[in-house]
């Protein structure tokens, strides 16, 4: 199961070699721009602590509404 609502792509920092950035899944990763399609270095994860997982957990909810079509 996937996050919903997803987190915002937000870049937090970039420069001529990598980017940094806050991925839909809530994982803060490190992007090399000289070889863009191998696999991200994973940063920092979105449940750090209690308080965090109560955060994250409500984005796990499978009867959320949103997750399914309106049809």
């Amino acid at each position: 199961m996937t996050v919903f609502p997803p987190f915002e792509y937000k870049v937090l920092e970039e420069n001529e070699r990598h980017q940094i950035a806050i991925n839909e899944e809530g994982i803060k990763i490190k992007i090399m721009k000289d070889s863009p399609d191998s696999m991200p270095q994973w940063l920092e994860y979105p449940v750090r602590d209690k308080k965090t997982w109560e955060d994250f957990k409500k984005r796990l909810n499978p009867y959320s509404p949103e997750r399914y079509p309106s049809n």
